[in-house]
């Protein structure tokens, strides 16, 4: 990397003592003549590095006494640096980051890992914020892009039926893991009478449990066949069974 114009050293190394408290607010920046003493350099240059802080609106001129630092320059200093801390170093390193695969979190880690007293900061700087989301879904809410996933073992990431449950986490990986995937429609009216007949309930909270049916779009785009159930066990069965893939697998 190029080192620094020397006018740019002395604006840094000027900057440096400021938020060291070394110049405080009130009082004189070294003079011209004295920073090109003291770097051996030609006064032009020198003056060339103070007036960049001067631009800055960091300096201020008190006519026949000199340069000196203004009333809240420490603070506008600060947020500068700050700023370019975040480009020059933490932007750049997340960039490396993901370029090596590493993510956020394990970036996190590593600085907070240096020592005890860093890893305390990082977990007191780290706030966490939960969004609730329901326990109870449906084969098409947890199949749905971008679904929230509740921790598998969450006693209430469960699908809701009276004969059996399922873990939401399940659901994805039942559907990636099958070799044919078939889909039965069914008339709402005949669904609702058969929930009422096996869990002895009214026919308007059986409605209410009518949870795994699905619009034509939802099906076609998951399954390799799709049949309704008009009631009939025996057509359905027939119907199942002259299915390709069922064929060849009873074939078999």
């Amino acid at each position: 990397m190029a080192e620094l114009p020397i006018y740019e050293q002395i604006r840094a190394s000027l900057e440096n003592d400021i938020l060291e408290g070394i110049i405080r607010e009130g009082e004189p920046v070294p003079s011209t003549n004295r920073l090109a003493e003291y770097y051996k350099i030609n006064p032009a240059t020198a003056a060339k590095g103070v007036a960049l802080l001067h631009g800055d609106g960091l300096l201020e001129k008190k006519r026949g006494l000199g340069l000196y630092l203004a009333e809240g320059a420490r603070e506008k200093l600060l947020e500068k640096r700050r700023d370019e801390f975040r480009s020059k170093y933490v932007d750049a390193m997340l960039a490396e980051a993901a370029r090596l695969g590493i993510s956020h979190r394990d970036v996190i880690a590593m600085v907070a890992a240096e020592t005890r007293e860093l890893a305390d900061e990082a977990l007191e700087a780290i706030s966490v914020e939960y969004e609730e989301q329901p326990g109870v879904f449906t084969i098409e809410e947890a199949l749905k892009d971008g679904a929230p996933l509740v921790h598998e073992q969450y006693p209430g990431n469960i699908f809701e039926d009276s004969r059996f449950s399922i873990r939401k986490g399940d659901v994805g990986r039942g559907f990636a893991e099958c070799d044919v995937i078939i889909g039965i429609t069914a008339d709402d009216g005949i669904c609702a009478g058969r929930i009422m007949k096996r869990d002895g309930i009214p026919r308007e909270a059986a409605e209410k449990r009518l949870v795994s049916q699905y619009d034509s779009g939802f099906l076609a785009g998951r399954c390799d066949h799709i049949i309704e159930n008009n009631g009939d066990i025996r057509e359905l069965e027939e119907r199942l069974g002259n299915i390709p893939e069922i064929k060849a697998g009873s074939s078999e």
